[in-house]
């Protein structure tokens, strides 16, 4: 009985070595084809869990702590590892930069591609919380949603003119706003991780679905507008965002204390107020290192879309 199960421990064993062989000798030969390649990739686009997660779950639920990203990155940088991810090493051969997380709006560069992993992830959603289960809110469904909405604004975006000069606020004492909230104020958080929402929000305002649960604008636009401000970007709006004048933590259905249910379950957001929390701490602790490292190379915002005019929000 013994030899029995010590020989399929053994098969078993085997078969995992077999795999680890043939994922690494797959590994190697796509990027020597990467790297001999004549075609050159522009982008790349991933999908996936903390196996290739270059931030998105930190963006979301607040940065993965050391020993995390010591070894290469010095500090916590998004994954789920001491220091790189194989998706960095792919994007390294084929001369692209490193994969910005499709959910952290604070430094991110969506010029070569964008990537909507997060740690946790499954394909299928799960009918248990992330705080339950440790599985992502973010599951495969979503990650194509979002690219799905990513690239239908990339696209609306590179069709306007864009100009790096913005109108001048009005002088007022308060240079910017951080909210927290729910569907009242939130101005595109949710929309953002877990797909837009759908007409007639929008429709008499904006005349297109803005982020916002609301047919027109909500108390929070006209607060801004009164302040001399512009509407408030959500912080997990990546896409054409700007927080010189703050930022927006707010998402549609958070509560004050974390859920037991799901999102599909019972219409709570993830994001509650403690992970709104999480997120602007992490959100200043971001903006003060780019800020130190020169607020000119290192710009909050970047879009660089086909031949668009490049836009740089510096913090201020």
């Amino acid at each position: 009985m013994k030899v029995r199960v010590m020989e399929q421990h053994g098969e078993k064993l085997r078969q995992v070595i077999m795999s680890w062989v043939v994922i690494s000798t797959v590994l190697s030969c796509s990027l020597t084809e990467a790297r001999n390649c004549s075609f050159p990739y522009p982008a790349i686009f991933n999908f996936g869990d903390s196996n290739s997660d270059t931030g998105g779950l930190s963006a979301a639920f607040g940065q993965a702590p050391p020993p995390n990203g010591i070894t290469f990155f010095h500090t916590p940088a998004g994954r789920y590892s001491d220091g790189r991810l194989v998706i960095d090493f792919i994007a390294q051969n084929l001369g692209l930069p490193y994969l910005s997380a499709y959910l952290d709006s604070v430094g991110s560069n969506f010029s070569n591609g964008a990537n909507f992993a997060t740690a946790g992830s499954t394909v299928r959603p799960q009918n248990t919380t992330k705080s339950q289960s440790g599985y992502s809110p973010i599951s495969l469904d979503v990650q194509l949603v979002q690219y799905s909405d990513f690239k239908t604004r990339s696209l609306l975006i590179s069709k306007k003119v864009l100009s790096c000069s913005l109108t001048e606020a009005k002088k007022c004492s308060f240079p910017a706003i951080f909210n927290f909230g729910d569907s009242n104020s939130d101005t595109g958080g949710l929309s953002a991780a877990f797909g837009q929402v759908h007409p007639p929000n929008g429709i008499t305002f904006f005349h297109t679905p803005a982020g916002r649960y609301c047919d027109g604008r909500l108390v929070i636009d006209f607060l801004a507008q009164d302040l001399g401000l512009p509407y408030l970007s959500a912080y997990l709006d990546s896409v054409g965002s700007n927080f010189s004048n703050g930022a927006n933590f707010a998402t549609a259905g958070s509560t004050i204390r974390p859920q037991n249910k799901t999102l599909s379950q019972s219409g709570y957001s993830p994001i509650s107020l403690d992970v709104q929390l999480v997120e602007y701490s992490d959100f200043k602790a971001k903006s003060i290192l780019i800020r130190k490292k020169g607020a000119n190379s290192y710009p909050i915002l970047l879009i660089i879309l086909g031949q668009a005019n490049k836009c740089l929000k510096n913090i201020v």
